[in-house]
């Protein structure tokens, strides 16, 4: 269960491996640019609120854009990859995150145009660079998580427009208790045809 006798310096290798010599280009090299001990407490945590971050903003855009089966399966693939934390750029995990980041890209074009052509020229960049930098092997920046942060971005984003066009789940009014007692949600300006005491009954 231990390892044996070469337990020990098998968790030291792998240590040396997945945290040092090849971080990847996601989290972990976030952390690693930071300078922090990817296995402390607050990294640990971190990383948690992060993985639930972008798994519960893909939870809202498969609603709120209405995603079929297909799409949100897609989707969360991607998102799989987007919060793997050792997630390489030049490698298969793209095979999956970048089809994924398309929908997404997509997603925006019915939200708004001109924001839509911005990330559309984004992603189209993104993919070169690292088309490039696989091919030419260009190594810059050891580690730098340049698409991880883009991309991150980028599914933010829209999501965040997604939420700005879309009605409310709910609203405080629907409440039976506060209906009863007139209470509106949202203001709305009085009528100018109207006294202020007519504008303010329910």
């Amino acid at each position: 269960m231990t390892g044996g006798a070469y337990g020990a310096q098998w968790q030291e290798a792998l240590h040396t491996t997945v945290f040092q010599a090849q971080p990847g280009r996601g989290f972990l090299a976030c952390v690693w640019y930071l300078g922090l001990r990817p296995d402390t407490p607050l990294v640990i945590l971190a990383y948690g609120l992060f993985a639930s971050l972008m798994v519960g903003a893909g939870l809202v855009l498969a609603e709120t854009a209405k995603l079929c089966d297909s799409e949100r399966v897609l989707l969360a693939l991607g998102l799989v990859q987007l919060i793997n934390p050792r997630l390489y750029e030049y490698d298969y995990d793209l095979y999956l995150l970048y089809p994924a980041m398309a929908l997404v890209v997509m997603v925006a074009k019915d939200l708004n145009v001109r924001v839509f052509a911005w990330l559309q020229g984004l992603f189209i960049t993104v993919m070169i660079c690292d088309f490039l930098i696989s091919l030419i092997g260009i190594n810059i920046l050891p580690y730098f998580p340049g698409t991880f942060l883009t991309l991150c971005a980028l599914f933010l984003t829209v999501v965040g427009l997604s939420l700005k066009h879309q009605t409310p789940f709910f609203r405080l009014s629907d409440l039976p208790v506060l209906r009863k007692v007139g209470f509106q949600s949202q203001f709305q300006p009085p009528r100018a045809d109207k006294p202020f005491s007519e504008n303010n009954m329910p």
